[in-house]
């Protein structure tokens, strides 16, 4: 986020603010209490402004649409689906009209920034990449990756498959698994010395995961 912020500052026509999280709940939150077609009862317990930040992360990071999502992922809210949209287009109509940006615009943006090809001779300045926490890669960020790459051929990628179990904003355990089948001459080195956790640990670990 911190480079995509930097890059989008330097190619942006227009200044831009970037929404935390905290900030991006409270603005939905008060969306949602100022809506007079939704009702108290939905307000406080369904209707959430921490669950339709969820929603809103995970439309943008898996690319899917809002009915899919809510089947996936949040099929208890299936039934509010049209009050969720209307939430949704209120947030990104106040992001636009205040010049703001979320994380998850960010790097959408940023995505889109780098296929321009005014910006090539920024993304061609990048000689060097290192990604750390690979497992956690989502889509999006693949691609920004994979963009980069179009012009760098130096990327280093530290990950363990074994953690992502966490599925953090999105993160696609295949990034890591099929680094191999999308880069050529791609060299693995196993880390193998633990210096964080006791062998009993290590081996509890080892024998969940197996």
């Amino acid at each position: 986020h911190h480079i995509a912020n930097i890059f989008l500052n330097q190619v942006s026509k227009n200044p831009f603010k970037i929404l935390n999280q905290e900030d991006k709940i409270g603005m939905i939150r008060n969306i949602i209490n100022q809506n007079p077609y939704i009702p108290k009862q939905l307000k406080r317990f369904l209707i959430k402004a921490e669950n339709v930040s969820e929603i809103s992360s995970y439309l943008v990071n898996f690319g899917l649409s809002l009915e899919d999502t809510l089947e996936k992922r949040f099929s208890s809210r299936k039934k509010f689906a049209k009050i969720i949209q209307i939430v949704l287009n209120e947030y990104s109509s106040q992001k636009e009209m205040r010049m703001l940006l979320d994380f998850d615009d960010l790097l959408l943006i940023f995505l889109h920034a780098l296929k321009d090809p005014t910006t090539e001779h920024l993304r061609s300045s990048i000689k060097y990449i290192l990604v750390d926490e690979f497992q956690d890669v989502n889509n999006i960020q693949a691609d920004i990756i994979l963009e980069f790459m179009k012009t760098c051929s130096n990327l280093t990628c530290v990950g363990d498959d074994c953690q992502s179990i966490f599925g953090f904003q999105g993160s696609n355990i295949n990034h890591i698994l099929n680094l191999h089948t999308k880069f050529r001459d791609v060299k693995t080195f196993h880390l193998v010395q633990n210096y964080r956790s006791t062998p009993e640990i290590i081996n509890l670990y080892n024998d969940l995961i197996s």
